[in-house]
C-alpha cells in the first residue's frame, strides 16, 4: 500500500475526486515510467492512444483513466515480452510494498527512482 502522504502530495498532479483515483493514477505514472526504462519493453513497446495524449502533451490532465495502450513496434514473439512485463509488475509491487522514497514525487516521472 502506498502511504497516504505520498498520494495526498500526488493528488496536487493529479485532480481526481477520490484517494483511490489518485492512488491508481500515481501507480499508472510509476508504471509508465518503469515501461519505458526497461530496456527491452522501452524498446518494444510504444505508449499511446487517449491516456498518452493527456499524460504527454497536455499540461494539465482533462480525463481520468484506468487503462494504458501500448502497441509493438516488432512482430517477435510474445514470450519474451510477456517475461519482461512480470518482471516488472513484480518488481513494481515489490518495491510499491516497501517503498518509502518519493514515488509521488513528479521530478522521477521519466527516471527511475531509488530502490530501498
Amino acid at each position: 500500500m502506498i502511504p497516504a502522504g505520498h498520494i495526498t502530495r500526488w493528488a496536487k498532479n493529479a485532480p481526481w475526486p477520490t484517494r483511490e483515483q489518485v492512488e491508481q493514477d500515481l501507480v499508472l505514472s510509476r508504471l509508465i515510467v518503469e515501461i519505458a526504462n526497461h530496456p527491452l519493453l522501452g524498446d518494444e513497446l510504444v505508449f499511446r492512444g487517449g491516456t498518452c495524449l493527456h499524460r504527454l502533451h497536455l499540461p494539465t490532465p482533462r480525463r481520468y483513466s484506468e487503462d494504458l495502450d501500448y502497441v509493438r513496434v516488432t512482430s517477435s514473439g510474445i514470450g519474451p515480452v510477456l517475461d519482461a512485463l512480470r518482471e516488472v509488475g513484480d518488481s513494481f509491487a515489490a518495491v510499491r510494498s516497501h517503498f518509502e522514497g518519493p514515488i509521488d514525487n513528479p521530478a522521477w516521472v521519466g527516471r527511475t527512482p531509488p530502490v530501498p
